[in-house]
């Protein structure tokens, strides 16, 4: 649901950009969003297995 939100949000976004700022504009929020995923996705991956490790050890302990 949320990659739909993006599409719909980016798209009238990306073209306001393009037409107010121009072309470079837009082209640096898309680098800019795609750090933003690449950071959210690294840190929900660490967080996740952090809180799975803490779990299974949970359930191994008498």
């Amino acid at each position: 649901m949320t990659t739909f939100a993006g599409i719909v949000l980016g798209a009238p976004l990306g073209g306001t950009l393009i037409d107010q700022l121009g072309a470079h504009v837009a082209l640096w929020a898309a680098t800019a969003a795609g750090v933003v995923f690449l950071l959210a996705a690294v840190i929900g991956h660490r967080r996740l297995h952090t809180t799975l490790t803490s779990s299974n050890s949970a359930e191994s302990t008498p």
